[in-house]
């Protein structure tokens, strides 16, 4: 009987977000878009760049709105909208799990802003917000024979599913990355090694010379005290036979 054995290997994906977005586990964030616009254009403003407004699941997802207002005074749309008395969902019809509401005045209005501080707060669809924020999801560039993860858990990775032949090529293939890797760090740090080792025999080389240098000059100080104390010795002795001639000379 033959048996299929089946691996599944997770591996990390090219999950990227357009330049200057701002990327929170599996969604990102547009640059703030300065722009009075009600809910309706602001959407459409969104949907313009393939994207949507921001449906906050997380505190997390709430700080780094926060991050993106960079302390503006002025709010911006998120995507909920008021379905039924004291109800409000997400643009795509999900229920809002995780609130943060800034008082119970939500409850007599159709749409949601936010603020730099993070609080919600219910207004009507038909007034000017200062700014603009949008959301999309990370791209997952994973690999022809990748599958794109859905656990919530396991962000920015690709499920791969593998029979045992691919899962020995893939083990492989993976070793030898990591082997490679290994070696290039290797040289880089024997390299960098191999600097200081040099810069410090350098240092000790200079230290060496800079005592026998110190030592040099002492012993040449040393030395000139000693020649100075023995002409001064020579000098009182010529002094002395000068006196003594002089003395000598009165006498005759």
């Amino acid at each position: 009987m033959f048996i299929l054995l089946l691996f599944i290997v997770v591996v990390q994906s090219k999950k990227e977000c357009p330049e200057n977005w701002t990327r929170t586990r599996d969604k990102c964030f547009s640059p703030l878009i300065t722009q009075l616009l009600d809910r309706t254009a602001a959407l459409q403003r969104c949907e313009s760049m393939n994207a949507t407004l921001p449906s906050i699941r997380s505190a997390e997802e709430n700080k780094v709105i926060m991050q993106v207002l960079k302390g503006e005074r002025r709010a911006i749309w998120l995507s909920a909208k008021r379905t039924g008395k004291h109800e409000f969902k997400w643009i795509d019809g999900s229920k809002m799990t995780y609130t943060n509401w800034a008082s119970k005045e939500h409850d007599f209005h159709n749409c949601t802003t936010t603020w730099a501080e993070g609080e919600w707060y219910a207004v009507e669809c038909d007034v000017v917000a200062r700014f603009v924020v949008c959301e999309n999801k990370a791209n997952f560039n994973c690999d022809f024979d990748e599958y794109e993860n859905v656990n919530p858990f396991w962000f920015k990775k690709c499920i791969l599913p593998l029979t045992e032949q691919k899962f020995e090529t893939k083990i492989r293939e993976l070793s030898a990355n990591l082997e490679k890797k290994f070696n290039d760090n290797l040289q880089e740090n024997k390299g960098k090694l191999d600097s200081l080792e040099k810069s410090l025999k350098r240092e000790s080389e200079v230290s060496i010379l800079k005592h026998k240098l110190i030592e040099e000059s002492h012993n040449e100080t040393k030395s000139r005290e000693t020649l100075t104390q023995e002409m001064m010795k020579e000098f009182k002795k010529v002094e002395q036979k000068f006196n003594y001639m002089e003395k000598v000379n009165e006498y005759i």
